[in-house]
Parts: C-alpha cells; structure tokens; sequence
C-alpha cells in the first residue's frame, strides 16, 4: 500500500472505532488492524485523533484483558518515538490517570502481567523530558502506586522495577519537583536498588541517577527535606555502584538528549552526580558512538568535559572516564571524517569514468588528479583538527585501489586549521591565526605510493610535518631513506610543470637573476602565477 491508500485504511479504522465504541470484538480488531501499521510513524498525520480513541477504549473496555493489552501496547509505541508537543497532547486528554487505573486495578488483584509492566513502560516514556507530565503523574498519587508496585512486586519483576526507575528518573530530572521524592522511605528504596545488578545494570543505573540528581542540589536543599540519611553516605554510594558497571554494556534506554547528564557534570560539591554523569556519557558514547558523540558535541558537553579531565578537584576515577569520553568522540569524528573523503574520492572516479567514456579521444593513460577542500568550522574547536591528517590518510588507503584504477596519480586534501595558541585553555581567541595543511597522495609507479602532510608557513612555503613526511603510506617513517618519483602539480590553471623544468627555472633563478626577470616576463600568466605559488 502506499501512503495514501495507508491512511484511507487508518482513517477507515478509526471512524469504525469512533462509531462503534461500545462493540468489543469490532474494536479490538480494529486496534490490531492499527497493529499493522508502521507506530507512530504512519499515524502522526492523525496522532491526536488515534491517541484519544485508544483512551476511550481503555476506559469502555477494562475488564477485557486482551483489548487492554493490545491498547496499552500501542500507547506505549506512540510514546516512544515522539517529541514534547505530542507528548503533552496524550497526557492532556488523560492518558497518564487512565494508564495509572489500569495499574491500580491490576494491583489489587495481586497482578503483575503485561498490561502493567508495559503501561509503566508508558509513563517513563510518555513523563521524558516532559515536566507538565511528571506533573500530572504527581497529581494523580503516582509515587503512591509506585510505592505499593515496588512493596508487593520489586523483589520478583525486573522489567517491572526497571521501567518504574525510568519513571522516577524523569521526575528526578525536573528540578521544582525532585524535592517530592525527597523522602526516608523513598530515598531507602533508591539506595537499596544500587546494589541489584539482576540480569543488567538498568535498575542500578536508573537507581543512581535518580540519587545524583537529589545529591546535586546541595547541602541546604537535602538539610530541608529532613532526611536521616547523610548526603555524603550517598553520594559514596553511587560512586561505588558505578565501578560495579560494565563500561561495554549495551543499554536498554533511548536518550534523546544529554541536557540533563551534563548538567551534573561541573557540579564540584556532588561527586556521586559527577561520577554518575560521567559514567554515563562513557558508557554510551562507547556502545552507540554514531547516536550518542554528536550529542555530547552539539549539547556543549566538549568543553566541560575538557574541564573535567584536566581539573584539580576531578578525582582520578572521573578524568579517566572524561577521557575515555573524548576518546570516543576523537574516534567517532574521525570515522565520519574517514567516510566523508572516501565518499567524496568514490565521487571522483566515478565522474572520470564517465568524462572518459564520453570522450573517446582521451587515453587510457592520462593522469587524473583530485582536489578536495574542507571547510574548516570554528564552532568545532581546535582540537577537532588534530586527528584530520590521520583520518585524511587512513581514507586515502581505503580508496587506492580505485585510484589506481583510474589512473588517479595524485590526491591533495586542503584545510585550515587555528595555530596552536598560547593559552592553556582550548577556546578560541581573536589573536589566534589560521594555517593552511595539505596532504598530498602521490603514486605515478603504480607500485610505490607516498603522501605527505604539509603546513604552509608566514611566507607561503610549504613544509613537511615532521611526523608525517613521504612514505608514510608505505607504513615507513619520514627518517626512512627512500627516493621520491614524483612531479609538481598547480592545480586549477592549464599548464603543468614537470619537477624537471621547475627545476631548471629555479637553478635559472640563482644562477643568472637578470636573464631569469626577463625570460618570466615572456611567460603566459599562468606559467607567472604557478611559478610564484611554487617558489
């Protein structure tokens, strides 16, 4: 079907839904006929209508347990993948006090089945990053149920307790109503669950955060709330349960922002949230780098990071673990960097495939040569330019075959980077000046191919990086001795010097300047301009 046909069917559905709410069997049909669908994603045109529909459902139809579940299971699908507008839409027409009456009812007949686990599934996804929702949870006695869920179920029901803790960590999350969870009984659960590793970390992970965002508010604020238990007690706790983790676990949670995390992150007088904090962006940027770096990058979490590895008051636990984090997002940027000039290269040959077999009259023997310039971007930093020779090279290597192929015997890559300033800190400043890099690949053989990154200095010459001069292709260092075949290229402009004639210009140049000033003055003005970018 396609998409308009798609929803002819889900409008057809729901205004069969609509007109015959009270016949059981026709809506639980028509709610597993929505089944089929692709949830939320083909109903959004719609989103609104299908949310409120279901919610009518669940209140006509409570005492059927497949129809509940069936309901149950697509609320949850239509919250997991939605933003906060939609989010506030389902809970203003009820969802949240409908979902908790189900929960209510399944309590009270010593219940713990799909219908509840899923539909606390609901309320964490449905309450993330949605405060008025966590509200509303609060209002309609949630933490009440929350508590007698955990008192009759939490030592039998993982996924139960873990989706009940995502719950309570979104509350945490929200600041004006934190301090509601800020109880002894509430605050024993919370410490006691750090220490339940069943089957994965999830409900220590969630337990610990929940506690690092109580801890972050301060001495004063958990000196009001008027807890026995002492602050300092938890923040060692949640330090201690981190180093428990495994960094490697893969989790079973959805950020999709780390606004929250790193809020905790320069909050110097809570360990335990600093800890927590930095575990987790750890933990994710290792697991799911493609999803999790550019997170930690486009949130401002870079620099605070950068701070917190390099910081005095940082235990040596928490710089290791900022390190690691960068580590991930230097090797994630890299990756994407390695793709993006492999693409760019895989473009080329293909536009030289074409341009040859379109004319019939260029050789087979030509040499093609590839420019790419890379737009530096100063909301990157500096330090985001010091892996791109590396990556630049390591894309060049995957390429070479085809390069190869087409005769392709020369690659320059070109990019500005800051010069290193003078400061200890990594920001940028107005004094700070740009330098241009090139990486040149060079393979004219066929067999012996070179490269080499140079940095062009205040009077335009260019010259070798130590560290990476010729052959390093090869898997040789610069120091190596080795001979270079290879010849000098001007780019964008009709005429090409050989290394041989450029050479015999030069020794012209030295040995006889009055000829040399005239003999110049004779050239083209291209051959002038290549001649003076190569002096």
């Amino acid at each position: 079907m396609n998409r308009d046909t798609k929803r002819c069917v889900i409008l057809s559905l729901l205004d069969g839904m609509e007109s015959h709410l009270e016949e059981q069997v026709m809506v639980r049909n028509c709610c597993l006929s929505l089944c089929q669908f692709d949830i939320p994603q083909e109903i959004l045109f719609n989103y609104g209508r299908v949310a409120n529909l279901l919610v009518k459902v669940l209140e006509t139809h409570n005492s059927d347990v497949l129809t509940q579940r069936i309901v149950v299971f697509l609320l949850n699908s239509m919250a997991c993948h939605v933003e906060g507008e939609q989010k506030v839409e389902v809970g203003e027409i009820g969802a949240i006090e409908i979902i908790l009456k189900q929960i209510e009812r399944k309590l009270s007949m010593n219940t713990c089945d799909d219908v509840m686990e899923v539909g606390w599934s609901f309320l964490w996804n449905i309450t993330d990053e949605t405060p008025s929702n966590c509200e509303r949870f609060l209002r309609a006695h949630g933490l009440i149920l929350f508590s007698k869920c955990f008192s009759r179920f939490g030592s039998r029901y993982f996924e139960l307790v873990r989706n009940m803790m995502g719950l309570i960590g979104n509350i945490a999350e929200v600041f004006e109503l934190r301090n509601q969870l800020m109880t002894n009984a509430y605050l024993e659960i919370f410490c006691h669950l750090l220490d339940n590793l069943t089957e994965s970390i999830e409900i220590s992970y969630n337990s610990a955060g929940v506690l690092a965002h109580l801890v972050s508010d301060g001495d004063d604020r958990w000196a009001e709330s008027g807890v026995n238990i002492p602050r300092e007690d938890v923040n060692r706790k949640i330090v201690k349960a981190t180093e428990k983790w495994d960094l490697q676990a893969r989790r079973f949670i959805n950020y999709r922002s780390f606004k929250p995390i790193i809020r905790l992150l320069p909050q110097w007088h809570s360990e335990g949230a600093q800890q927590w904090a930095v575990w987790a962006l750890a933990n994710l940027t290792t697991t799911d780098r493609k999803k999790y770096c550019r997170f930690v990058i486009e949130e401002g979490g870079l620099q605070v990071l950068e701070n917190l590895a390099v910081d005095e008051r940082s235990t040596e636990g928490i710089k290791n673990l900022a390190n690691i984090v960068l580590k991930n997002i230097d090797e994630c940027e890299s990756t994407l960097l390695q793709n993006k000039i492999f693409e760019l290269l895989d473009g080329a040959c293909s536009e030289i495939r074409v341009s040859c077999a379109a004319d019939k009259s260029r050789s087979t023997f030509d040499c093609n040569h590839v420019f790419i310039r890379l737009e530096y971007d100063t909301e990157i930093g500096k330090r985001k330019t010091d892996y791109w020779p590396r990556s630049i090279e390591e894309a060049i290597k995957r390429c070479e075959k085809y390069l190869i192929k087409h005769r392709i015997t020369e690659v320059e890559v070109n990019y500005e980077q800051l010069r290193p300033s003078n400061n200890s800190t990594n920001e940028i400043t107005e004094s700070q000046q740009f330098e241009t890099i090139r990486i040149v690949y060079m393979n004219e053989t066929g067999a012996i191919p070179e490269i080499c990154v140079y940095r062009r200095n205040e009077d335009r010459r260019l010259i070798p990086i130590e560290s990476d001069g010729h052959a390093r292709l090869a898997g040789k260092s610069s120091a190596t001795p080795h001979h270079t075949i290879q010849q000098v290229y001007v780019y964008d402009m009709p005429i090409m010097f050989g290394k041989a004639a450029f050479d015999e210009w030069t020794f012209f140049k030295r040995s006889d300047p009055k000829s040399y000033s005239a003999a110049f003055e004779m050239l083209p003005s291209e051959q002038q301009l290549a001649i003076k970018i190569l002096m």
